[in-house]
Protein backbone atom coordinates (compact mmCIF):
# COMPACT_ATOMS: atom_id res chain seq x y z
CA UNK A 1 0.00 0.00 0.00
CA UNK A 2 1.47 3.42 -0.89
CA UNK A 3 0.50 6.92 1.03
CA UNK A 4 1.19 10.55 -0.02
CA UNK A 5 1.90 10.46 3.66
CA UNK A 6 3.10 8.06 6.11
CA UNK A 7 3.33 8.06 10.36
CA UNK A 8 5.85 7.85 12.12
CA UNK A 9 6.75 3.42 12.90
CA UNK A 10 3.85 2.15 15.43
CA UNK A 11 5.26 1.34 19.13
CA UNK A 12 4.01 -1.99 20.01
CA UNK A 13 3.35 -0.45 22.96
CA UNK A 14 0.45 1.43 21.29
CA UNK A 15 -1.91 -1.80 20.78
CA UNK A 16 -1.99 -1.83 24.48
CA UNK A 17 -4.30 1.05 24.23
CA UNK A 18 -6.67 -1.60 22.98
CA UNK A 19 -6.35 -4.11 25.61
CA UNK A 20 -6.88 -1.26 28.34
CA UNK A 21 -9.93 -0.80 26.75
CA UNK A 22 -10.89 -4.02 26.50
CA UNK A 23 -11.19 -3.89 22.22
CA UNK A 24 -10.44 -6.58 20.34
CA UNK A 25 -9.88 -5.47 17.06
CA UNK A 26 -9.49 -7.85 13.88
CA UNK A 27 -6.28 -9.61 12.93
CA UNK A 28 -6.00 -7.73 9.66
CA UNK A 29 -6.27 -4.23 11.23
CA UNK A 30 -4.19 -5.09 14.22
CA UNK A 31 -1.31 -6.55 11.09
CA UNK A 32 -1.98 -3.18 8.98
CA UNK A 33 -1.31 -0.78 12.06
CA UNK A 34 2.05 -2.81 12.36
CA UNK A 35 2.81 -2.49 8.93
CA UNK A 36 1.63 0.72 8.37
CA UNK A 37 0.23 2.81 11.40
CA UNK A 38 -1.61 4.80 9.00
CA UNK A 39 -1.47 7.54 6.56
CA UNK A 40 -2.92 9.36 3.77
CA UNK A 41 -3.19 6.62 1.33
CA UNK A 42 -2.39 7.27 -2.51
CA UNK A 43 -5.88 5.16 -3.63
CA UNK A 44 -7.85 7.20 -1.92
CA UNK A 45 -11.39 6.35 -3.46
CA UNK A 46 -13.66 3.68 -1.76
CA UNK A 47 -17.37 2.61 -2.92
CA UNK A 48 -20.17 1.88 -0.70
CA UNK A 49 -21.19 -1.63 -0.59
CA UNK A 50 -24.73 -0.45 -0.09
CA UNK A 51 -26.30 2.11 -2.67
CA UNK A 52 -24.07 3.44 -5.65
CA UNK A 53 -22.46 6.46 -3.57
CA UNK A 54 -18.73 6.53 -2.05
CA UNK A 55 -16.29 9.11 -0.73
CA UNK A 56 -12.72 10.16 -0.91
CA UNK A 57 -10.44 8.85 2.07
CA UNK A 58 -8.24 11.85 3.77
CA UNK A 59 -6.76 9.93 6.41
CA UNK A 60 -6.43 6.10 7.90
CA UNK A 61 -5.41 6.90 11.67
CA UNK A 62 -2.55 5.45 12.91
CA UNK A 63 -0.55 6.14 16.28
CA UNK A 64 0.78 9.45 16.18
CA UNK A 65 1.97 12.53 18.19
CA UNK A 66 0.69 14.69 15.03
CA UNK A 67 -3.13 16.28 15.72
CA UNK A 68 -4.18 15.16 12.42
CA UNK A 69 -4.56 11.04 12.07
CA UNK A 70 -4.16 10.39 15.13
CA UNK A 71 -6.36 7.29 16.60
CA UNK A 72 -6.34 8.11 19.89
CA UNK A 73 -7.20 11.86 19.42
CA UNK A 74 -10.07 10.49 17.12
CA UNK A 75 -11.78 8.45 19.75
CA UNK A 76 -11.65 10.70 22.22
CA UNK A 77 -13.38 13.70 20.09
CA UNK A 78 -16.08 10.94 19.03
CA UNK A 79 -16.83 9.02 21.96
CA UNK A 80 -20.50 8.98 22.71
CA UNK A 81 -21.15 10.43 18.73
CA UNK A 82 -20.56 6.93 16.99
CA UNK A 83 -22.04 3.76 17.86
CA UNK A 84 -20.78 2.49 20.98
CA UNK A 85 -19.53 -0.95 19.50
CA UNK A 86 -17.21 0.70 16.76
CA UNK A 87 -14.09 2.70 16.34
CA UNK A 88 -12.74 5.26 14.59
CA UNK A 89 -10.28 4.06 11.77
CA UNK A 90 -10.45 7.37 8.95
CA UNK A 91 -11.77 10.09 7.59
CA UNK A 92 -13.03 11.58 4.15
CA UNK A 93 -12.29 15.20 2.85
CA UNK A 94 -15.85 16.17 3.93
CA UNK A 95 -15.93 15.46 7.80
CA UNK A 96 -17.58 12.24 8.02
CA UNK A 97 -15.95 9.22 9.55
CA UNK A 98 -15.06 5.49 8.74
CA UNK A 99 -15.51 2.96 11.48
CA UNK A 100 -15.36 -0.52 12.53
CA UNK A 101 -17.62 -2.69 14.61
CA UNK A 102 -15.51 -4.21 17.01
CA UNK A 103 -18.41 -6.11 18.88
CA UNK A 104 -21.46 -7.51 18.13
CA UNK A 105 -23.15 -10.00 14.95
CA UNK A 106 -21.46 -7.20 12.59
CA UNK A 107 -18.35 -7.48 14.21
CA UNK A 108 -15.34 -6.52 11.73
CA UNK A 109 -17.37 -4.22 9.48
CA UNK A 110 -16.66 -1.14 7.92
CA UNK A 111 -19.06 1.84 7.77
CA UNK A 112 -19.21 4.92 6.34
CA UNK A 113 -20.82 7.76 8.91
CA UNK A 114 -22.23 10.38 8.02
CA UNK A 115 -21.53 13.42 10.40
CA UNK A 116 -24.67 15.36 9.02
CA UNK A 117 -26.89 12.93 9.97
CA UNK A 118 -26.11 12.07 13.71
CA UNK A 119 -27.96 11.69 16.30
CA UNK A 120 -28.94 15.19 18.91
CA UNK A 121 -27.11 15.94 22.03
CA UNK A 122 -28.63 13.44 24.53
CA UNK A 123 -29.48 10.56 22.42
CA UNK A 124 -27.84 7.65 21.98
CA UNK A 125 -25.95 7.04 18.28
CA UNK A 126 -27.39 4.26 16.49
CA UNK A 127 -26.99 2.54 12.77
CA UNK A 128 -29.22 5.58 11.09
CA UNK A 129 -26.43 7.51 10.12
CA UNK A 130 -24.31 4.70 8.53
CA UNK A 131 -23.87 2.94 5.27
CA UNK A 132 -21.72 -0.38 5.14
CA UNK A 133 -19.03 -0.17 3.23
CA UNK A 134 -16.99 -3.01 3.77
CA UNK A 135 -17.74 -6.89 5.26
CA UNK A 136 -13.89 -6.33 6.59
CA UNK A 137 -10.68 -4.74 6.79
CA UNK A 138 -9.24 -6.17 4.41
CA UNK A 139 -12.18 -5.63 2.10
CA UNK A 140 -12.32 -1.92 2.53
CA UNK A 141 -8.36 -1.66 1.96
CA UNK A 142 -8.29 -4.13 -1.16
CA UNK A 143 -11.41 -1.28 -2.62
CA UNK A 144 -9.46 1.31 -2.45
CA UNK A 145 -9.18 2.64 -5.93
CA UNK A 146 -7.20 5.72 -7.52
CA UNK A 147 -8.90 8.62 -9.45
CA UNK A 148 -7.86 7.29 -12.32
CA UNK A 149 -9.63 4.19 -11.79
CA UNK A 150 -12.44 6.17 -10.81
CA UNK A 151 -12.71 7.89 -14.13
CA UNK A 152 -12.41 5.15 -15.98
Amino acid sequence: MEFYKKNEPLLIDNLKYFDEDNITIPESYKNFLIQYNGGRPENDHIDFKEGDNGTVISYIFGFTKERYGSFVRYQGTYAGRIPHNTIAIADDCLGNLIIMSVSGDDYGKIYFWDHEMEAYEGEEPDYSNLTLVADSFEEFINNLKSSDEIDE
